[in-house]
């Protein structure tokens, strides 16, 4: 599949002839690709014309063809996020004074070359021993959507989460209810859909506990590798005031994260086991971060290199008593 705001033209045309290749891709669009459309548009809360348009921006149907055809792809997936603006040889008319800007549009996407921070809008097709056609496009293709606009983790457990509980309350599993290990096949596929979202559930709660200090810009760390960097640094008074800043800077941040941690601790004194549970683990995620920075090589280089000029200092005077 194309990943639209990457797209680029080999032979590019006049915008004459780029708006002609636009219309004629627009005649192509048949019932098939309007029942697309309209789920799209629904979905987004966008108008199907809107959505038309966003589609005629990619230089080719060719994703929609791969998708319809037999033995073709089993998914078709486009993203709504801020991206470049179309091709001109798309055929859009673009703005004034919008070169080089981003804006909210919707495209065809290849997943694996996309960075997701918008929505995600996904047809599947669990077979492919025959085509797709406006026909039988509402039995063939499944919809599905994740909104990553607040993270991929928490979009992803989002969209799934209704999951377990629709499987708890389904009755009917079919010929499988009457197989000889049909109890258990159904009781091991919760059990791994169960597993799946605590995995996500806990993923996203590593991603919001992560500390991340203050990440030193205005001095090359790496270069204080040595002893003799060390030294060398420690004579530059400059160099030696900026890594007081920094130890200063990660000294205050640290205090902060440990008085905002026992703010959160008193706060879980009225829940019960499972909260406290989930609270510790938090916690431990905080501290084991704070404790690799500390371990870290930049840390390690400010706090040598820092203090060696007062070490310096000391050992002069001593020297001259």
């Amino acid at each position: 599949m194309m990943d639209a705001p990457n797209l680029k033209a080999n032979n590019h045309g006049s915008p004459g002839q780029c708006k002609q290749a636009r219309e004629e891709r627009d005649k192509l669009l048949t019932p098939a690709h309007e029942y697309m459309i309209n789920i799209l548009a629904e979905r987004l809360s966008l108008e199907p014309t809107a959505v038309e348009g966003f589609i005629s921006d990619s230089l080719s149907l060719a994703a929609f063809d791969n998708f319809f055809a037999k033995g073709g792809c089993k998914t078709i997936s486009f993203v709504y996020q801020k991206c470049e603006l179309p091709a001109t040889e798309s055929g859009h008319t673009n703005p004034k004074n919008t070169k080089g800007k981003n804006i909210l549009r919707l495209f065809i996407a290849d997943l694996s070359k996309t960075c997701l921070t918008g929505i995600c809008c996904s047809f599947t097709r669990p077979r492919v021993d025959i085509p797709v056609t406006s026909e039988n496009i509402h039995e063939e293709i499944f919809f599905k959507m994740i909104d990553a606009r607040d993270g991929l983790l928490k979009g992803t457990m989002n969209a799934l989460s209704f999951v377990l509980p629709a499987l708890e309350t389904g009755q009917n599993w079919g010929v499988l209810e009457k197989s000889k290990h049909g109890e258990k096949l159904i009781k091991n596929f919760k059990y791994t859909i169960e597993r799946c979202l605590n995995t996500l559930k806990d993923a996203q709660m590593s991603n919001e506990s992560i500390i991340h200090v203050t990440t030193v810009t205005d001095v090359d760390l790496s270069k204080l590798a040595s002893l003799e960097d060390m030294k060398a640094a420690a004579a530059n008074v400059d160099m030696v005031h900026k890594m007081e800043e920094i130890l200063m800077q990660w000294y205050k941040q640290i205090e902060q994260i440990l008085l905002e941690s026992d703010q959160l601790r008193k706060g879980v004194d009225t829940g019960g086991p499972l909260t406290e549970l989930d609270h510790w683990k938090k916690m431990s995620i905080r501290f084991n971060s704070i404790i690799s920075h500390i371990k870290s090589p930049e840390c390690k280089a400010v706090l040598i290199g820092a203090p060696y000029q007062q070490i310096q200092d000391d050992e002069d005077v001593a020297g001259v008593g």
